[in-house]
């Protein structure tokens, strides 16, 4: 089985388990930064909060390189879009969702 993903096909397998827990575990790093961010500002607007690196890769950068949020998204099987759209809604939710969180084959 195939599926598409940011950067081209992948075979279904192609990345392993382990490769998985350590993009999960960069998204979660992201996530807790940026909630680190927002929690201080108290606002997602706040000048500070848009400046940040955080807020920037997690909802603002189109970068397809490796290790970017679109690459990590393809190689996870989730679309970039509806996981930003989460982000803005749920950060808290899915930070402390994701912790608990493992990836299985």
């Amino acid at each position: 089985m195939q599926r598409r993903s940011v950067t081209g096909t992948l075979s279904q397998g192609e990345i392993g388990n382990e490769y998985k827990q350590l993009w999960c575990a960069v998204m979660v790093r992201a996530l807790d930064d940026f909630s680190t961010i927002i929690r201080t500002y108290k606002d997602m607007t706040h000048p500070e909060v848009t400046s940040s690196e955080p807020y920037h890769w997690l909802l603002v950068s189109n970068n397809l390189a490796p290790g970017s949020f679109h690459w990590i998204c393809g190689h996870l099987g989730w679309e970039p879009d509806v996981a930003r759209n989460l982000v803005r809604t749920n950060w808290r939710e899915l930070t402390n969702r994701m912790k608990t969180t493992t990836v299985t084959k």
